[in-house]
């Protein structure tokens, strides 16, 4: 079991001032099962912060480039997912005393309870279609926790 891990909102501030992101509404801790999450609400638009915690699910900042670089595969495949923000030095990957992540834009979604026949074909499609994105893709940068 992961102890729940915070930063402080100076910290978070500090972290979002590399940004251009617009005037900050707010700063809502999102629960998650590991990462340090958070809803960030501009005048502007909503972003997600993803950071890594210490301990088991730490990450490295290559673990985050590998992940980014494949989330810029599905991207340039026209495939939905969060876009990645860019500080204003153009850097993607926050690195914030050991705890590495980034910001992307957040999707605000609902649970659908009850799908409709079609509905679900039409998810089933798009699993189909991330699966062929990825399969046998290979990150460039190295990944401890999630394989090569």
């Amino acid at each position: 079991m992961l102890t729940k891990q915070k930063f402080s909102k100076s910290a978070l501030r500090k972290i979002l001032s590399g940004f251009d992101l617009g005037k900050l509404k707010e700063i809502k801790p999102l629960a998650t099962s590991g990462n340090i999450t958070h809803i960030i609400k501009t005048n502007r638009n909503n972003y997600l912060l993803r950071l890594c915690p210490t301990g088991p699910r730490w990450r490295s900042k290559e673990e985050i480039a590998g992940e980014l670089e494949l989330i810029n595969r599905l991207l340039k495949n026209k495939f939905p997912v969060p876009r990645p923000v860019a500080a204003r030095e153009g850097e993607f990957i926050i690195s914030w005393k050991n705890h590495f992540g980034y910001l992307k834009n957040f999707i605000n979604g609902s649970p659908k309870l009850n799908p409709y026949p079609e509905e679900i074909r039409k998810f089933g499609e798009l699993i189909g279609r991330f699966h062929n994105l990825v399969k046998n893709y290979k990150t460039k940068n190295k990944r401890e926790i999630y394989g090569p």
